[in-house]
């Protein structure tokens, strides 16, 4: 893979030439010339969603730490931990990929992921800083060091992006490019739904209230990402490895479902393994399709479709669950509607 020039004065901003990859861009953002329409609109969702850390009120959870058992308080610790390092690591992945992108219109969607993921560190950060107390701070900050099964998880997740910084061959740019694709679609939400969980119990709403609207932004990266793949699929179909992509998937499915049944297994109620696996298995089909692929994990349904309409608020979201003011901003459906964003066709 080759990065495309910065200055480049015999550069081509005809949409006639342009392409994804490979293509003789100038660099020049023109909104007014795009040639992929998916990118505009999901430019006006990702930039519609304004907020900010301080629209979270963390510090109305502490109260709530007594209410805990000692599995919810340890589960808690852990993912976020798990969550913290997700977004840490992908904070800088948009940036390489955008070294790549030779269409203005879906690179400058790169800058608003970057941003996104940097709020999402922060939001963490200061949810760790403001419930978690002083003395187990550095404990969840280095919980992927000391916990060997997160050791494994995070170091499986960073080994495509790794790889590819090591060897910038095209099979291992698209090999990131899925695993982005994968970490947005399916590493976070067992995470996101054991918060809605507690919520739903009347416990920590405000640490679901700040998971809410980082779950809507994840959804917007999901839809990104599908794009980007389908395109390629589309105008380079010698990169477009459907084992690679199964593989990836099969692969991020049995190690979350391993790390999550070893933070929260049948030790939460209102989760347990068998709900685990399916919601895993569930979220891949639901990937594996909005790629156009057959599905591979059986007709498995959504064990937690309750606790997923949590991360909408756009009517439904009941009052006795999040009890501190909500930040609306545009925002399609909570799992669905980014799903299909302005799909290309395929």
């Amino acid at each position: 893979m080759k990065q495309k020039k910065l200055f480049n004065p015999v550069g081509s901003d005809s949409l006639k030439e342009r392409s994804l990859l490979h293509g003789n861009t100038t660099n020049l953002n023109n909104f007014n010339n795009t040639k992929y329409k998916w990118a505009d609109e999901l430019w006006e969702v990702m930039e519609s969603n304004n907020w900010q850390v301080s629209d979270i009120n963390y510090a109305g959870d502490v109260a709530n730490i007594s209410k805990l058992t000692e599995a919810e308080w340890e589960a808690y610790k852990g993912i976020t931990s798990y969550l913290v390092f997700l977004d840490s690591i992908n904070s800088y992945n948009p940036s390489i990929i955008s070294l790549y992108i030779t269409a203005p219109e879906v690179n400058v969607l790169f800058n608003l992921q970057s941003r996104d993921e940097a709020l999402h560190s922060k939001s963490y950060g200061t949810q760790i800083e403001t419930i978690i107390p002083a003395e187990e701070r550095e404990a969840v900050y280095d919980y992927w060091r000391t916990n060997k099964h997160l050791y494994n998880r995070v170091s499986s997740i960073a080994k495509s992006f790794q790889n590819f910084l090591d060897n910038q061959t095209p099979e291992n740019f698209f090999r990131a490019v899925v695993s982005i694709y994968v970490l947005e679609g399916l590493f976070f939400y067992n995470g996101f739904i054991f918060f809605y969980l507690l919520a739903s119990k009347g416990l920590m709403p405000n640490t679901a209230d700040g998971i809410r609207h980082i779950n809507k932004d994840e959804l917007q990266h999901v839809a990104l990402f599908r794009n980007i793949l389908v395109t390629i699929r589309n105008e380079h179909s010698d990169m477009w490895d459907e084992a690679i992509i199964y593989g990836i998937i099969d692969t991020a499915v049995n190690s979350e479902i391993e790390w999550a049944n070893h933070i929260i297994g049948n030790k939460i109620v209102g989760m347990t393994t068998n709900t685990i696996e399916a919601y895993t298995k569930h979220l891949a089909n639901r990937r594996l399709k909005s790629l156009g692929l057959d599905t591979v994990y059986g007709a498995v349904k959504n064990p937690y479709i309750n606790l997923e309409k949590m991360s909408d608020d756009k009517g439904d979201l009941k009052q006795n669950f999040f009890t501190s003011s909500v930040t609306s901003y545009q925002q399609s459906s909570a799992l669905k509607g980014l799903d299909s964003l302005s799909v290309t066709k395929y």
